[in-house]
């Protein structure tokens, strides 16, 4: 039973190691940006982590199709939460585009194939009265209806080279899971093979593995990308997806 277990989550999780919390700036947060968790059923082996934004007032929610994947291919042993600022709640898939190969780091050795790689997922109520523990935070269940969501509203245009932008998203650093904040520069954009529009960035910081499906934000605060891949060889370096391609995310 998913009940027996929720209060012990335990995470592993893929890439490189985590930078230590100095090397990222603690942001004052948004209640419209969530950590999402994938837990896995004991039998299934470690859970998946990223970041998401919430997109329309009653909970819809935009991610990236790689942090949810584990949960659409394997329903049975894999089942989606959200943790906002101290609570819970469950995350049912929506759509999600198809991946392909999969993600991975985004490199000069073309680990990964950039690609549409978008969510979309819809926030309920807790399916359990449960706290949980996640490194050593606890969130407690959100319980009867749920409240108004902060939704985040998308630029008019995609960015262009050499515009400042932000990106805010949940980071791990051996503790629980943060909100934190990156300053960075757009170094260019282009379209992916298969015609998504892809925008490059270079960070002050390191990309935290975690901050898939976090906004990248202008400097009016409308969201222009979704953070989604980040570079084995370049730390500081991260690639989303424009905001043109994420208004009909899974069509």
């Amino acid at each position: 039973m998913w009940w027996a277990w929720l209060a012990g989550i335990a995470l592993s999780t893929c890439g490189a190691g985590w930078p230590p919390a100095s090397q990222a700036q603690q942001s004052s947060g948004s209640d419209g940006i969530l950590a999402l968790l994938d837990i896995a059923a004991p039998s299934a082996g470690g859970s998946a982590f990223g970041s998401g934004f919430v997109i329309s007032p009653d909970g819809i929610v935009l991610t990236n199709a790689h942090v949810v994947v584990a949960a659409q291919v394997d329903p049975g042993h894999h089942r989606l939460i959200a943790l906002g600022r101290v609570e819970w709640f469950s995350a049912s898939l929506v759509c999600a585009s198809s991946l392909g190969a999969g993600a991975g780091a985004l490199d000069s050795a073309q680990t990964v194939h950039l690609r549409r790689d978008v969510a979309e997922v819809r926030l309920g109520p807790a399916f359990v009265e449960q706290s949980i523990d996640v490194l050593g935070g606890r969130w407690r269940p959100h319980t009867g209806p749920l409240p108004r969501f902060a939704a985040l509203a998308f630029a008019g245009r995609d960015p262009a080279p050499g515009q400042q932008v932000e990106s805010q998203g949940y980071g791990f650093s051996g503790g629980p899971p943060t909100l934190l904040a990156n300053s960075g520069r757009v170094l260019r954009v282009f379209n992916a093979p298969d015609g998504t529009p892809v925008v490059g960035v270079r960070y002050t910081t390191p990309v935290e593995h975690g901050r898939s499906g976090a906004p990248i934000f202008d400097a009016s605060g409308g969201v222009v990308a979704m953070q989604t891949w980040g570079s084995a060889a370049a730390p500081d370096d991260g690639a989303g997806i424009a905001q043109s391609a994420l208004r009909t995310p899974c069509r």
